[in-house]
């Protein structure tokens, strides 16, 4: 068996691999939760073109991993033989689930072209899936002295070390991430609150504040950079690119609470080389940020979600923010739910009903605060246009209020723009 640059690890996953595929007679890969592979067997006449395709992409196409989720692979527990798919150009194959507790680490594939494994090479794989088990979990805990990938990490992110030093040590450390796809996950905790979500400024309990060593122990979670309410992980792209990898947001779960959140943000799938690491990170970082000040905004998002804000980002500063909402602030200042009334029925495409049913009022008590609040303002809310500029005057608020708690500096504000 030859050595494989993807898994060619000290703690033995590629020994393990080339040793459990000479004893089958069968080739063998592993894939991480989210379908980057991480390690496979030399090759003999049973490969099909899909694990071609994963070995040359090092990522399992996306077409093969909505076939192995409709075969239940996200919940297995125990083995399992995924049927070939001539359409797909797979062959048969027995799936090992890598589980370690609760947590779900990856799947060791076995190429069986359709001829089930007899009992002897079912135990023999069934151990050989433990042991990767235990190496993916040692892999996860961070070492106990000396420069750690997460120490590089937040050097990297503080722009202290250039992106070439991090690959460096990545290429020590965790040679498979070097040229994976890679995203940034930004996280904050916010406050739980029907009415109004705000960014959590007070520590987390006693036992709820977040720790490096759980998040590490997350499928997917290559390095990672905590502080008292923010969390920032580099994590192993997703298949189903564009939000937070569902590993994550479970992890994080753990640590909310009935008056706590945690608000998470990722960038597009990116390789570390690439010219738009800073960008993107940044384009998370806000976005993360603006969403723990406006409750229209999903609790997992991208820079896509935004809408409105990227257009306020791009063309106004923060004094212009700020000025826009005064006079709305001053002619509603003393009437805060005609403000957060108003907000929520644009915030919903001006649909009454749903706004009655959010709010948990009636529908006479919605429609007088909004006769209310466009007596006030001097404006008509049948004008589509008018809408818009009322909405957008109400989004400026907002953003102003997470540019004066994060105290955002032009240089950030730069580095979102295309």
């Amino acid at each position: 068996m030859t050595a494989i640059p993807t898994a060619g690890q000290p703690d033995g996953l590629q020994r393990e691999l080339d040793h459990l595929a000479a004893g089958l007679g069968r080739s063998v890969s592993l894939d991480d939760p989210e379908g980057a592979l991480l390690g496979y067997s030399a090759q003999g006449s049973d490969i099909d073109p899909v694990r071609i395709t994963a070995i040359l992409t090092r990522q399992v196409p996306a077409a093969v991993q909505d076939y192995q989720r409709h075969h239940g692979v996200e919940t297995a527990t125990s083995p399992f033989t995924l049927p070939g798919n001539a359409e797909l150009n797979m062959a048969p194959r027995l799936c090992l689930p890598i589980l370690r507790g609760a947590n779900r680490l990856g799947y060791l594939w076995i190429l069986t072209d359709g001829v089930d494994l007899d009992p002897t090479d079912r135990m023999t794989a069934n151990e050989s899936a433990r042991r990767i088990g235990r190496i993916l979990e040692s892999r996860a805990s961070q070492p106990a002295d000396g420069p750690t990938t997460d120490r590089a990490f937040a050097e990297l992110l503080a722009q202290t070390a250039s992106p070439g030093d991090f690959i460096s040590h990545l290429a020590r450390s965790a040679p498979y991430a070097v040229d994976a796809p890679m995203q940034i996950a930004v996280a904050i905790a916010a406050s739980r609150d029907h009415d109004e979500r705000t960014a959590s400024s007070a520590a987390p309990p006693t036992g709820r504040a977040p720790t490096a060593s759980a998040l590490h122990r997350t499928p997917g979670v290559v390095a990672t950079h905590v502080t008292a309410n923010r969390i920032v992980t580099l994590l192993t792209a997703a298949g189903r690119g564009g939000a937070a990898p569902h590993a994550l947001i479970r992890t994080l779960s753990t640590w909310e609470s009935d008056d706590r959140c945690f608000i998470v943000a990722t960038s597009p799938p990116i390789k570390l080389a690439d010219a738009t690491f800073v960008r993107d990170y940044a384009r998370a970082t806000l976005a993360c940020e603006i969403a723990c000040f406006d409750r229209a905004l999903p609790t997992s998002l991208s820079w896509n979600d935004l809408g409105i804000y990227q257009l306020l980002l791009a063309a106004a500063r923060p004094g212009a923010w700020v000025s826009a909402r005064a006079p709305l602030d001053h002619q509603m200042a003393a009437i805060t739910p005609l403000s957060q009334t108003l907000e929520r029925y644009l915030d919903l495409g001006a649909d009454a009903g749903r706004t009655a049913i959010d709010l948990h009022i009636h529908r006479t008590t919605l429609y007088y605060r909004l006769r209310r609040a466009a007596q006030l303002l001097d404006v008509d809310l049948d004008n589509g246009i008018i809408r818009a500029q009322v909405h957008a005057t109400m989004k400026a608020g907002r953003l102003a209020r997470a540019w004066d708690h994060f105290q955002w500096t032009h240089t950030l504000l730069d580095s979102v723009r295309p």
